[in-house]
């Protein structure tokens, strides 16, 4: 009995912490939406009305989050959309139980320690950096967490790793390749790191396990691509079109990298510099834990470290970068746990007050914070009302788009508003819901015989209803860069008179085929 009082102040502030985080969660179903998610929702009906991923919806993103969409959209229908934000989180809940209780911690009050500061630290960002939107980013940083929990924190520290774990580990790896290319370096640096340490340990049964819970993620991937989407396409638009003539736009190089390392204390900046100080505080607090064991594993821990700034390897620093946030977080609490109960031995009460105080400083850091991509303050947030994206709209133009297509007819919407489809019930036009600067680049010289040029398309198969919204995305009109589509329209289509909010207007075809 004695032994479970002593447990209480560590068990409330564990509870105290996940009950926070769960809440935000929560909450982070029904505030706000942004145009990626009504994307990934479209990309999903697209998939279960029997089209396929690259072929006839063509994206960049990477598959992962059209997974999870669609298996979302099988399991519940679309009734409530909000509730696939709920993927994202589910992951996150499983990469934090994968964190307290693997074996990257040595004792019980550690770990009631680290998921305290776990649920409250990853409370303080998730909504500032918009984890709760459906994106890869934070299923990303997710599938992060768990390869460290089951298997990357415990190579780091000489544990010794069961089977299935490592198996599970595997699987992370290659989901985690599944949400974008991007990760390849972190992918990279986070298996070697692990790899190292059981290889040093001895423990090559393990190390089998766990490539073979990555080839096993490959194939079913591989599966998924066969069944749902197109290989080639897959290749010529998600790795070589971003790789190629989507970086031209972003100013990818690395120096923008290194740049989102500088600290900055902008609220717009100031989630990213935390997640830099998490890591560089991690990175000497697990240095610090290993001079004190028998056998050294500082090249692990160099390397995992590595691995987790790749996750941010594009340098952003607002809500793109929410998977190197979470990865930050989730390596440094395991580290600031131990160093606690080292510090506290000789009183866990004192151990308890040092965690309390450290989730309370990164929550008194964060509260400054703009909530991103929206560009608010929490204060403005928390008086915001719960929206709901991906819905079908009965205002005028929506109306009037139903009224000139039937069900299953595509339209068009230019240049970026995929929530117009969900909002009109009507599906894209083949292989076309948006079309960027970067598009037609790649269209004059594309790969592996998947083209992707919007003019030829509209001339041979003309949507009955093009929407066009004048506005230039990232500074550029669609007469810059595609204005053989505006030819298309002038000599073939007629203005509507009903038109949508910020000038958008309704073209309707002169000649329907």
């Amino acid at each position: 009995m004695a032994s479970i009082l002593r447990l209480l102040p560590a068990c409330g502030f564990c509870l105290a912490g996940l009950g926070f985080f769960g809440l935000r969660l929560w909450l982070g179903t029904s505030l706000l939406g942004f145009a990626d998610e009504d994307l990934h929702v479209l990309g999903a009906k697209v998939i279960a009305s029997g089209g396929r991923l690259y072929r006839d919806f063509v994206d960049i993103h990477g598959p992962l989050i059209f997974i999870l969409s669609q298996l979302y959209g099988a399991v519940f229908s679309w009734s409530w959309p909000n509730g696939a934000r709920l993927c994202g989180a589910f992951l996150m809940a499983a990469g934090l139980l994968a964190i307290v209780c693997g074996p990257g911690l040595s004792g019980l009050r550690p770990r009631l320690w680290c998921g305290g500061l776990l649920g409250v630290w990853l409370a303080a960002v998730w909504l500032r950096q918009g984890l709760n939107l459906l994106d890869y980013y934070a299923p990303a940083g997710a599938l992060a967490a768990l390869f460290l929990g089951t298997y990357g924190l415990g190579a780091w520290r000489g544990a010794q790793i069961a089977r299935s774990p490592a198996f599970i580990a595997g699987l992370a790896l290659a989901a985690l390749g599944a949400a974008s290319y991007a990760y390849g370096f972190s992918i990279v640096f986070l298996a070697l790191s692990a790899g190292i340490g059981s290889w040093r340990a001895g423990q090559r049964q393990t190390i089998r396990f766990f490539v073979a819970g990555m080839a096993a993620g490959g194939l079913l991937l591989l599966a998924w691509l066969l069944r749902f989407g197109d290989l080639r396409g897959y290749l010529a638009y998600h790795v070589l079109e971003s790789l190629l003539y989507y970086s031209r736009y972003t100013a990818l190089s690395p120096h923008t990298f290194l740049q989102s390392l500088v600290p900055d204390l902008a609220p717009v900046r100031r989630i990213q510099t935390l997640a830099v100080a998490a890591s560089l505080v991690s990175l000497a607090l697990h240095l610090w834990l290993d001079a004190s064991r028998p056998r050294r594993h500082v090249p692990e821990i160099l390397l995992g470290h590595l691995a987790v700034l790749a996750l941010n390897a594009r340098g952003l620093t607002i809500f793109q970068d929410g998977s190197f946030v979470i990865g930050a977080l989730c390596v440094a609490a395991p580290a600031v746990a131990e160093a606690i109960a080292r510090a506290a031995a000789v009183s866990r009460r004192v151990g308890t007050a040092l965690a309390a105080l450290a989730a309370f400083a990164v929550l008194a850091f964060a509260h400054p914070a703009l909530v991103t991509p929206f560009g608010i303050t929490q204060a403005a947030l928390a008086r915001t009302r719960g929206s709901v994206f991906g819905r079908p709209s009965d205002a005028p133009l929506f109306q009037r788009i139903r009224a000139l297509t039937h069900s299953k007819q595509p339209i068009l919407v230019l240049v970026y508003d995929p929530g117009l489809y969900l909002a009109a019930d009507r599906p894209p036009m083949t292989g076309f819901y948006t079309y960027f600067a970067y598009d037609a680049d790649y269209a004059k010289s594309p790969w592996f015989s998947r083209g992707h040029d919007l003019c030829s398309a509209i001339a041979e198969s003309p949507p009955l209803v093009i929407v066009y919204d004048h506005t230039p995305v990232w500074g550029f009109a669609l007469e810059h860069y595609a204005p053989c589509v505006l030819d298309l329209m002038a000599h073939d289509y007629i203005a509507d008179l009903v038109q949508g909010p910020n000038g958008t207007t309704l073209y309707r075809l002169r000649v329907p085929r």
